[in-house]
């Protein structure tokens, strides 16, 4: 509010104010109108046409000029009926125009805060939008103004409708008696700043707005005058002396003594000596002090006020005035330092406000106090601790001598409603370990996080309830570096706005060293089941009223949980809109198998759907329908079938109602997965065909590629034996030699016993209700059945049970050992010779793995120079998960796919075997290229924000095409992955399935992204013992960081501060002085960063520095031992 407070004309600004509120609330459409205008917007300054002009260059004037014409009904000044002289006036003594300097010297340049100062007493933060427009390549700012939804959203959709030919101008209705109020107070005197001042006159007679425009000069009374009594001839001796009658109850007295005084000051500023134009100096009443009267004048405008000081500075005046002490000896500037200083220490004390404000239009480094948004969004963008930040705070504090911004702990009371979470801390046993792991864990209501999120959007973006489409929610969650994060986005589709509005929230982490699904039930996932449970069963209430939205104190959005179909009857004027949260999933494979119920399946399945490997791997494979809720809740209760006919499933989903389809695509994941395939599938078809090895290397690599078919026959050769009647006979009795030393327990015969019982009385009371035709009896007894068969103590260890009875029951004979005995004689040779052939194959692939990481590691061997042909291209391989490449590199090389692997087949030619021909590395070099650039087609299409028709068809073109070349390619030897089988079998589905918002808005970058701000919140607070006082900590800067007005400041100094794109500078080549007596320079024979001359039988060695962007040449001339330098 201080840039209100520096308002030079209240009583104009109030008025400008209460026309825009009038247009404002007109019953009409969103509209755009130009704030201020420039000469080249105005009709009546568009320059005369031009001698010679040819007949294209008028059909372009003419155009431009029939723009000009039309866009000037845009204009705000023309709608008030103003001139421009006093519009821009107006502006200037509003600081809403001001001039500063530019690359084209001094400008005038549009202060949009103060605009938006000026506007804000009337107006509510999202009722009105300034939004710059650039015209012929001169920034023009426009202000949005509409109480209603439809309209223009964006300047240039009015624009373009406004030089439409046909198209109707719009047209505005004011109150004339506003507008003339308003050009009253903004019409220039006859009697103005500019003629006062140009005559140097010490009246500003434009200036005193109390007296009318039709008042005359006041004149002296020469009546005689009234004989003062005795009390005011002792109060007033000199006046009385001089016959002035000093009742002041007279109103003629009253104006006698104001004009003697101008008479009197006037008189002592023409014969004083030093010439000052406005000081006056006289006796203090009843003192023999001198003191001194500046004659102050009133000016309408701050360019009159300016003008006015060139000749009658009496604020100079005023202010040596304030520098003189009662024995003061100090010169004269020095007195006028004294007083400024003086007058500054009580305007900053008295008016601190307008003094930064001033301060600020003057370009000096006055900032005033940094408040709390402004505060926090430093600090939060610096990621600094907050012992850190206390630091830093006490060093300016000291060095500034003065607050540098609020109070610390006057940050967090901006999110005083963030949500307190919930901690829980215990050991884990892991198998193998010899110490429990403690893991912590915290987890924050996603309901209440939820709630919060859209109250803050709706607030910040000023969205109305009605114009709300769609709210989607898109949890997810990852594990990476030693902790399991879990967040949230929500999206919401404004009718108004081609883009969503949205937020990410982090509501959980876990730290362990590894993600396990029961980890993640005994820590968070308990409470958010039941929170996401929540969220799916209610609506969203939101509160609305005629003017869009109800807001509590605080001014946020009223946003409530209700149950589904129970709408409560409108109260009053207010109402309530329910909304649907349409909720997806979204992450890894890992955490997708977690939640599916198929934790550490294999990857030779597919997650969305039944297929095995073996099935998607051909070309022409049959997709196949995609996993339902209830079809995999039917494999989990399905106990006949075991191992791989369950196909993972391992338990139940942990949300039931959360349909296969809306576990979004992992298209990042999927992305790096892929790419970084590729690339090992290059650096291995390198190694094993190309690249020279020893021959004890290459012997092993025979054996090694010959085991396969030595295994299989072998294998083939036992299942053979296992088919004949002995091979069954031996089966039969070996199952029977297990099963033989299982026998039950005392204790288990008393637990079956007790079971058969328990059974035994629910099936009797089945039948004597069936018998008497009981039908609720039978009912009831049937459900009591189906519960203890169900239970995993009662009826499942039943069966368990009597299966253990069974085999105890059948024990091995003396004979059937024997038997057992002489069939094993024939068998186990077979099997012995399959397994050594496995642990030889074994054996050698551990051999050439280790031969080939430490062949990786040598400087005469190609890896290592291929990894300087990546890093010559800004590339580099990450220090974490097997040294691969993350999402950035892997782009990069994708992009630079052709120049990349273009070097490397030079640099494989080089460390090839000679036997190898080079076709075969040109093409395994083009098949990279082919491969990676299809790949960067893939994604790109996949990647679109809101994809089209044709777009979908582009992409399920390009999904394809890659397919074709991954299955052609010799290098990939048809390795088709599980993610290139998501990739082909389900990427157009999901595509075509968020179109509306598209894929790039909904994947799991944000939960990527969730992880390196955790990671800087971990550090931040990891010096905090207690785990709950962490997760405070935590907490609260969470909310901090999701916090709209603090985020908006972070991107406001970033973009203010924006150095553009990187560019290397090109360093000339040095030149060499010419040495006297020399015709031509010396020959110089460069040999690395230096250049080395031949000077007279010695050496001279040039080298260069840079000091204030020049560059400095010097020499070191080298004889010898001794060496000399010049610059």
């Amino acid at each position: 509010m201080a840039d209100q407070k520096c308002s030079a004309d209240p009583q104009a600004a109030r008025a400008f104010v209460g026309i825009l509120r009038s247009i404002h609330e007109a019953d009409r459409g969103v509209c755009w109108l130009r704030i201020h205008d420039l000469d080249a917007d105005l009709p009546d300054k568009l320059p005369p046409p031009p001698q010679g002009e040819t007949r294209e260059t008028k059909a372009a004037r003419l155009t431009r000029e029939d723009a000009v014409r039309r866009r000037d009904c845009l204009s705000l000044r023309k709608l008030l009926g103003i001139g421009q002289e006093d519009y821009v006036n107006f502006l200037k003594s509003e600081n809403i125009l001001m001039m500063q300097n530019s690359q084209h010297g001094m400008k005038l340049m549009f202060k949009t805060k103060r605009f938006e100062a000026l506007l804000k007493p009337a107006f509510g933060q999202d009722e009105y939008k300034i939004s710059p427009f650039k015209i012929d390549n001169e920034r023009r700012y426009f202000l949005r103004l509409g109480s209603k939804t439809k309209g223009y959203a964006t300047v240039e959709a009015q624009m373009n409708d406004v030089l439409k030919a046909g198209h109707e101008l719009p047209r505005f209705n004011i109150p004339r008696q506003l507008t003339d109020k308003l050009r009253r107070l903004l019409s220039s005197n006859p009697a103005s700043d500019d003629e006062s001042d140009d005559t140097s006159s010490d009246e500003d007679d434009d200036a005193d707005s109390d007296a009318g425009a039709g008042e005359q000069k006041m004149e002296v009374d020469d009546s005689p005058r009234g004989i003062a009594n005795e009390s005011v001839q002792r109060e007033y001796p000199t006046a009385c002396k001089l016959g002035i009658d000093m009742d002041l109850s007279k109103d003629t007295n009253r104006e006698h003594i104001k004009t003697l005084i101008g008479e009197l000051f006037a008189a002592q500023a023409a014969h004083d000596k030093k010439k000052r134009k406005a000081t006056n100096v006289y006796t203090r009443y009843k003192s023999n002090h001198r003191v001194y009267a500046i004659s102050v004048a009133v000016h309408n405008s701050d360019d009159a006020f300016d003008r006015y000081q060139r000749d009658t500075p009496y604020v100079q005046e005023f202010v040596a005035a304030l520098g003189r002490g009662k024995k003061s000896k100090k010169k004269k500037e020095a007195k006028k330092v004294c007083g400024a200083t003086r007058l500054c220490k009580h305007l900053a004390f008295k008016y601190p406000d307008q003094y930064v404000c001033a301060g600020k239009a003057q370009r000096l480094a006055i900032a005033g106090v940094m408040n709390e948004v402004e505060s926090a969004a430093m600090w939060r963008d610096a990621g600094l601790m907050d012992v850190q930040a206390r630091t830093v705070l006490k060093h300016l504090r000291y060095f500034f001598d003065a607050d540098i911004t609020v109070p610390f702990h006057k940050i967090f009371t901006l999110v005083d409603g963030y949500t307190k979470p919930r901690v829980h801390v215990f050991e884990h046993h892991v198998d193998g370990q010899k110490h429990p792991e403690i893991v912590h864990a915290q987890y924050q209501d996603v309901t209440k996080e939820l709630q919060r999120a859209i109250k803050e959007l709706l607030t910040e973006h000023g969205v109305s309830v009605s114009a709300i489409e769609k709210i989607t929610m898109v949890f997810g969650g990852d594990h990476g570096q030693e902790a399991f994060r879990l967040c949230f986005r929500v999206i919401i589709n404004v009718e108004s706005r081609d883009d969503p509005i949205h937020r990410t929230l982090s509501i959980g982490e876990v730290y362990c060293k590894k993600e396990e699904g029961i980890v993640l039930d005994q820590s968070i996932m308990p409470w958010f089941q039941k929170d996401m449970q929540k969220i799916h069963d209610s609506v969203l209430r939101i509160t609305r009223n005629d003017a869009g939205v109800v807001r509590d104190d605080r001014g946020e959005v009223i946003v409530d949980y209700s149950e589904k179909n129970v709408a409560p009857p409108p109260t009053g004027q207010q109402s309530s809109r329910e909304l649907v949260v349409d909720i997806f999933a979204t992450g890894d494979c890992a955490f997708f198998s977690y939640l599916m119920g198929k934790e550490g399946m294999s990857p030779k399945y597919c997650p969305y759907c039944p297929l095995h490997k073996d099935l998607w791997t051909p070309k022409d494979h049959t997709k196949a329908e995609l996993w339902t809720v209830a079809k995999l809740m039917e494999m989990f209760h399905d106990d006949k079938k075991k191992g791989a006919d369950r196909l993972g499933v391992k338990s139940e989903p942990i949300f039931p109602w959360l349909a296969i389809e809306r576990f979004i695509l992992p298209l990042t994941h999927l992305g790096i997965g892929v790419d970084n395939d590729i690339l090992e599938a290059f650096s291995d078809f390198a190694e094993w065909h190309i690249i020279s090895v020893d021959a004890s290397e290459k012997d092993k690599r025979i054996r090694l590629l010959a085991l396969p078919a030595i295994i299989k026959d072998r294998r083939q050769a036992v299942l053979a034996h296992d088919a004949t009647s002995e091979g069954k006979e031996r089966k039969k009795l070996d199952d029977k030699k297990r099963d033989s030393g299982k026998s039950m327990t005392p204790q288990e015969t008393e637990l079956l016993n007790a079971l058969d019982a328990q059974r035994k009385a629910i099936t009797s009371a089945r039948d004597i209700a069936k018998r008497n035709s009981d039908q609720e009896g039978e009912t009831e007894s049937k459900k009591r059945l189906a519960e203890f068969e169900a239970d995993t103590n009662g009826g499942k260890k039943r069966k368990n049970l009597m299966s253990k009875r069974r085999k105890t029951e059948a024990q091995m004979t003396p004979e059937e050992f024997t038997r057992l005995k002489e069939l094993n004689q024939t068998y186990l040779p077979l099997v012995d010779q399959r397994d050594k052939a496995v642990k030889e194959r074994k054996t050698l692939s551990d051999e050439l793995e280790k031969a080939i990481q430490d062949r990786r590691v040598q400087q005469d061997g190609w890896f290592i120079p291929m990894d300087r042909i990546y890093q010559a291209n800004k590339v580099k391989r990450e220090d974490y998960h097997k040294r691969k490449f993350s999402g950035g590199p892997l782009n990069t090389i994708k992009k630079k796919a052709n120049t990349i692997f273009t070097e490397a087949k030079t640099l494989l030619r080089r460390h090839k075997d000679p036997s190898v021909d080079d076709a075969v590395i040109d093409q395994l070099c083009d098949e990279t290229i082919s491969l990676l650039t299809a790949s960067l087609e893939m994604f790109q299409s996949l990647m679109k924000p809101k994809p089209t028709d044709a777009d979908i068809e582009t992409a399920e073109t390009a999904v394809k095409a890659f397919m074709d070349q991954m299955r052609s390619t010799k290098m990939m030897k048809e390795n088709i992955t599980v993610k290139c089988h998501i990739l082909e079998d389900h990427a157009v589905f999901q595509l075509t399935l968020h179109r509306k918002n598209g894929l790039p808005l909904v994947i799991e970058q944000f939960v990527e992204r969730n992880h390196q701000s955790g990671k800087r919140l971990d550090q931040q607070s990891k010096r905090t013992v207690s785990a709950e006082n962490r997760a405070n900590c935590m907490a609260v800067r969470k909310a901090l960081d999701g916090y709209g007005p603090i985020q908006a400041r972070i991107t406001e100094v970033h973009e203010d501060g924006a150095r553009g794109s990187y560019k290397e500078k090109s360093t000339p080549p040095t030149q060499l002085p010419q040495q006297p007596g020399l015709a031509s320079p010396l020959p110089t024979h460069t040999t690395g960063a230096a250049s080395v001359t031949p000077y007279n039988g010695r050496t001279a060695e040039t080298n260069s520095f840079t000091v204030d962007k020049k560059v400095h040449h010097f020499r070191v001339i080298k004889d010898g031992n001794k060496e000399s330098s010049a610059s």
